[in-house]
């Protein structure tokens, strides 16, 4: 906490890898490790926080996770503002973020935008210090960090963000593949195992695809959810052949929405 400088990321979820991954990229960015980090005691970091003894158990594998990185762990005690406070000043900061709502139009281009306010942050003029915050940490504090093999590390999974279209579907590789309606206009994580697609929605798979050479792969049950929508009337019996009759379809159209030869 004694530094001010500052390392941001975007992400779409909380999960345990995503915040060894954030880290392992923060270390990078720093070009070392501290010895000791100050956590809250959220549930990917600490099992247990007695408050009247103080005693921590830490999660199993967050504890592996700093031992390979060689930082000493230390949970911030409930209710002591004077700890807690550092973490809710930084995250204060993202309320600059406000100001660029409606000004972007995918994932892509938010994390430019997290990624210039990281450096506008650090190339300010500290308040408590009076000294801008990269030359001091370049200059006074760099020096003290640990340097940690990271690249031996890889705790994210190959997942990919997409948003869920008007049609319900997400897209991969020039192709599209189907998940349930309720998740239209949602961003998904996208993973390729075993030449499968996995679709994740706040680390819980909603939806999984055999890679396929055709543009549209719908499931059948989410493609009669899409028309349910259009035809709000129709009956079953007919949405289920609509249905149908568009799978058919489907499957004579080619990569760039020709039919195939």
């Amino acid at each position: 906490s004694y530094s001010k400088y500052k390392y941001i990321e975007l992400t779409i979820d909380r999960t345990q890898p995503t915040l060894f991954n954030c880290m392992i990229n923060a270390f990078k960015y720093c070009d070392g490790v501290p010895e000791e980090i100050w956590f809250d005691n959220m549930k990917t970091v600490v099992d247990r926080h007695d408050i009247n003894t103080n005693e921590v158990t830490f999660n199993p594998k967050f504890l592996e996770f700093s031992r390979n990185c060689m930082f000493t762990p230390i949970a911030c005690r409930p209710f002591r503002p004077c700890t807690k406070g550092l973490a809710e000043n930084v995250a204060k900061i993202m309320e600059r973020l406000r100001v660029y709502n409606d000004e972007f139009d995918s994932y892509d281009e938010l994390n430019e935008i997290v990624i210039e306010l990281n450096e506008q942050l650090n190339n300010e003029i500290s308040q408590a210090t009076e000294k801008v915050c990269r030359e001091m940490f370049e200059n006074e504090e760099k020096e003290y960090l640990l340097h940690v093999n990271l690249d031996q590390f890889n705790f994210k999974p190959d997942r990919q963000v997409r948003k869920v279209s008007a049609e319900s579907m997400v897209n991969y590789d020039k192709h599209k593949y189907s998940v349930p309606v309720e998740y239209l206009g949602k961003l998904v994580e996208i993973e390729v195992i075993d030449n499968q697609l996995h679709i994740y929605y706040s680390g819980n798979e909603i939806s999984c695809h055999d890679i396929s050479d055709k543009k549209f792969n719908y499931h059948k049950n989410d493609l009669k959810q899409v028309i349910k929508g259009i035809y709000p009337t129709a009956s079953d019996d007919r949405i289920d052949e609509m249905a149908e009759n568009r799978l058919k379809g489907f499957d004579l159209i080619g990569e760039r929405g020709g039919r195939r030869q």
